[in-house]
């Protein structure tokens, strides 16, 4: 069985990186996006079945991008991402088809944990 792919989308290097360090030893495939419009155009030819997606970044938000991820591969799994808690964000992330929200303060076992939930659902 292949890998599971995750496309982590976020503009901080630092998130990027405290990702690549808890799930680089996971047997996950990870890819990586700057922007919404960038996730996009990678779920489009990857057809991950996780994307780690960031609320607020440049040119496209992670809230405006889901739309068009869930049409471009709807079988994805959106975990909405954010270093700002805010309810009324979170409640329309999900609306829109996000599957979980992690706050950007999140454990190692809060990721690994979430992404199985995702992949159960």
């Amino acid at each position: 069985m292949p890998p599971i792919k995750i496309l982590v989308c976020d503009d901080h290097d630092a998130i990027r990186e405290s990702i690549k360090l808890i799930l680089g030893n996971s047997g996950y495939s990870l890819y990586f996006a700057l922007d919404g419009k960038e996730a996009i155009e990678k779920a489009k030819q990857l057809k991950p079945e996780i994307i780690l997606l960031d609320i607020k970044m440049p040119k496209l938000s992670g809230l405006d991008a889901i739309e068009q991820i869930k049409t471009a591969s709807p079988q994805t799994k959106i975990i909405m991402m954010s270093g700002y808690e805010q309810p009324e964000v979170i409640k329309e992330a999900l609306s829109r088809g996000a599957v979980d929200y992690l706050p950007k303060s999140f454990s190692g076992e809060q990721l690994k944990s979430a992404i199985k939930a995702a992949l159960k659902k």
